[in-house]
Parts: C-alpha cells; sequence; structure tokens
C-alpha cells in the first residue's frame, strides 16, 4: 500500500512562491511568459525557448 505523501508549507513559502509566479506571469518583465485566458494555461513565446 502505498503511503500519502504530504508536504507541509508555511504561508512564507506559499507567498514567496505566489510572488514568483505572478511576476512570471503579469509583471513588467515577464521574458516571455503569459496566461491565455481562453486556454486556462501558462503560453510561452517561441524565442524563450530558443
Amino acid at each position: 500500500m502505498l503511503e500519502p505523501i504530504t508536504q507541509i508549507w508555511d504561508s512564507r513559502t506559499l507567498k514567496r512562491d505566489w510572488t514568483i509566479v505572478y511576476d512570471m506571469l503579469s509583471g513588467k518583465d515577464n521574458s516571455g511568459f503569459g496566461w491565455n485566458e481562453h486556454r486556462q494555461m501558462v503560453v510561452v513565446e517561441d524565442v524563450v525557448w530558443n
């Protein structure tokens, strides 16, 4: 039987991780990352991969 994996996130960790994601998707310099509202997913410009 598999044991469930648990991870404890304190509020500082959650806030830090959320800030990173928020800045990546909607910040001034989003480095080619964005959010596609219709598809509800992260999108990346082709130039990021080159």
